[in-house]
């Protein structure tokens, strides 16, 4: 999940014999795809919601969700500067996949 996100320097890729090199971050990378699968859950919650298949408490409820893991995605990109750490980005990440499950 997300390694598509990363790039690494890894000079081994090409099978030599050097020390792999290090792996970085794609800046803000991580927080694009963040924000990409909130909008298609917000596109989802949307869909779902104007053919009456999720009543209108269930599609704020929903909403709420989305803002809140949008408003923690951005905090934790910026006080790392453009760079969320692995573990939270898999955090954020699975708490988009249970939101999508919802919709």
């Amino acid at each position: 999940m997300g390694s598509d996100h990363f790039r690494s320097d890894n000079p081994n890729r090409f099978g030599d014999d050097r020390a792999p090199g290090p792996s970085t971050y794609a800046p803000n990378g991580q927080l694009d795809a963040i924000l990409f699968e909130l909008g298609n859950a917000n596109a989802r919650i949307a869909s779902d919601r104007s053919q009456g298949l999720i009543t209108p408490a269930q599609a704020h409820s929903l909403r709420f969700e989305e803002r809140m893991i949008r408003r923690e995605a951005i905090a934790d990109n910026a006080m790392d500067g453009g760079k969320i750490p692995m573990g939270r980005y898999e955090q954020l990440m699975t708490q988009v996949d249970n939101l999508q499950s919802q919709v």
